[in-house]
């Protein structure tokens, strides 16, 4: 987990990460169907992009966050502190989709729908 907002950044690392494991270790893969796991949610490109935002006034709001979601085809669900009690305000936001969705896709649906979301925080703390 790291700290910031730079996700380009981050995906760059990543990206050198996977090339690695890609060069020496093999995968089971599909041509139509991308990666098999053992988690049939996560088969194709695998990628779940998560970042965790605070978000009081939307929440607020539950009929603004639920169409922005739906557009940028995100997850929202709130953090947990030791599991149980939820951190107040604190949300983890997720990409949903992963099968036939290029990852670059996904990238930028994330950072654009993350974008609005806080953007419309701000907005509603005026």
């Amino acid at each position: 987990m790291e700290k910031g907002n730079d996700l380009t950044s981050v995906f760059s690392r990543i990206s050198q990460v996977d090339k690695i494991l890609n060069e020496n270790l093999t995968f089971a893969t599909h041509d139509k169907y991308g990666y098999l796991t053992v988690a049939p949610n996560e088969i194709g490109n695998t990628l779940r992009i998560s970042m965790q935002v605070k978000l009081p006034q939307i929440m607020k709001k539950g009929d603004l966050f639920v169409p922005m979601c739906s557009k940028y085809n995100l997850s929202i669900s709130p953090v947990k502190e030791g599991g149980t009690r939820a951190h107040q305000h604190i949300f983890d936001v997720s990409n949903k989709a992963m099968l036939g969705v290029p990852v670059a896709d996904i990238l930028t649906s994330f950072m654009t729908g993350v974008k609005e979301l806080v953007e419309q925080e701000f907005e509603l703390e005026k």
